[in-house]
């Protein structure tokens, strides 16, 4: 998978690697706010979310302590999930950081079990490799596995935040990728997780300890190219009648994705195998929709890829929260389907014509800006709607109005 994803990358390379003034509206070079209010709650607007961002990076002041250790939350095997390294770097860069303790209205620290669980999988793999255990009942395989990654959490035991006091500071904030694995979780920060503020991928609370009203949903997909193959291919150019067909990424057929793919139509492209870079953006670039379904988790970087392509995300839930839905009306350019509809779904996208169609690619468009990350952070992508939802988070966490949160 490792290899086929970098020769797709080599040997696929989209023209707009050099942004246009054109490609700005992808959020490529600079982020420009289009005061499109449909993409909004209505308490929000451009303006107001200019006025807020501001007011959140002269008032939201985050403390990062230095370790030795970390190194190791430096791992990226894919583009989207891990996204520790990102926001440590990050934090430091902005005007949100201060170096001065004293000041820090909250502070940044690891809580991830994602990197024990990379390791985890990479050790077992290479102990089967090294003895040649080529069959093994997959239960056995998978204790192995958590076996070694409580003996990797418990090797940085010492380590976790010994030395933070985190009464120094009004909020801690702890930054995970994974929230599957919650054992880990929970003996990793167990001492400061109540009062914490949790930074996780676009997540339910099947899997641990997230909290709809007090933590907040990262957009985990960090690949800085993908509004740059959009562009590439015209994304946003191509309408409802260009779009020929829904599509799905499915992985593993099971439970509520096996339902809903034995109820496809025709129009269904279901990919469930690696397929070469360029034809996974085509399949994107021509699906009217696109089915993000719950796995072993309801968060994927292949949301906001789709999303970066034109097609209309729809999104079938459970208990589950998207990032920045405090702020923007996901309904108001996707398709949220809830458990009770699953079995409608093919019936409500049927009802959908080009009119509304239109309308939600358009508002789609405007609001794609907010899913971006860039090397740089500029005010109004995913880096600063993050910091933007801590310090709501941290000035209200009494919750979160009704109308803002997908849950059901």
């Amino acid at each position: 998978m490792i290899k086929e994803k970098f020769l797709s990358h080599v040997f696929f390379k989209p023209k707009g690697t050099n942004p246009t003034p054109k490609a700005d509206e992808y959020g490529i070079a600079k982020i420009g706010f289009d005061d499109n209010s449909n993409i909004y709650h209505r308490e929000y607007n451009a303006s107001i979310l200019i006025e807020q961002l501001d007011q959140a990076s002269r008032n939201l002041k985050i403390h990062k302590p230095s370790s030795f250790f970390e190194f190791k939350f430096s791992f990226q095997l894919n583009r989207g999930y891990s996204l520790e390294r990102y926001f440590f770097k990050q934090i430091r860069r902005s005007d949100f950081y201060t170096f001065n303790k004293s000041r820090a209205k909250a502070i940044l620290l690891p809580a991830t079990p994602y990197m024990y669980h990379v390791a985890g999988s990479f050790l077992a793999k290479l102990y089967r490799a090294i003895f040649f255990e080529k069959k093994s009942r997959v239960n056995y395989k998978r204790r192995r596995k958590r076996i070694i990654e409580f003996f990797l959490q418990g090797a940085f035991k010492k380590w976790r935040f010994n030395n933070i006091k985190t009464k120094e500071v009004k909020t801690p904030i702890l930054i995970t990728s994974h929230i599957p694995g919650s054992g880990l979780l929970n003996d990793t920060a167990s001492d400061i997780q109540k009062d914490a503020i949790l930074l996780a991928n676009s997540s339910d609370n099947k899997f641990g300890p997230f909290n709809f009203k007090k933590d907040v949903a990262l957009v985990c997909n960090l690949d800085y190219k993908m509004p740059k193959y959009a562009y590439d291919v015209r994304a946003f150019s191509k309408l409802y009648g260009d779009r020929t067909h829904y599509s799905s990424f499915i992985g593993d057929i099971f439970d509520m994705r096996a339902q809903i793919y034995s109820k496809r139509t025709t129009q269904c492209k279901w990919v469930d195998h690696h397929i070469p870079f360029k034809d996974y953006v085509d399949i994107y670039a021509n699906s009217k929709y696109y089915f993000h379904l719950p796995g072993h988790a309801e968060w994927s970087p292949r949301l906001f890829e789709g999303m970066f392509l034109g097609a209309i995300p729809v999104i079938l839930y459970q208990k589950y929260i998207l990032p920045f839905s405090d702020i923007l009306d996901w309904s108001s350019f996707a398709i949220l389907v809830p458990e009770s509809e699953w079995e409608n779904v093919f019936d409500i996208l049927s009802q959908i014509d080009e009119k509304r169609y239109n309308y939600l690619q358009n508002n789609l468009k405007s609001a794609i800006k907010h899913f971006c990350y860039h090397k740089k952070p500029i005010p109004g992508d995913a880096f600063y709607m993050t910091m933007l939802s801590i310090y709501i988070r941290q000035k209200n966490l009494s919750g979160i109005s009704s109308n803002t949160e997908t849950q059901r």
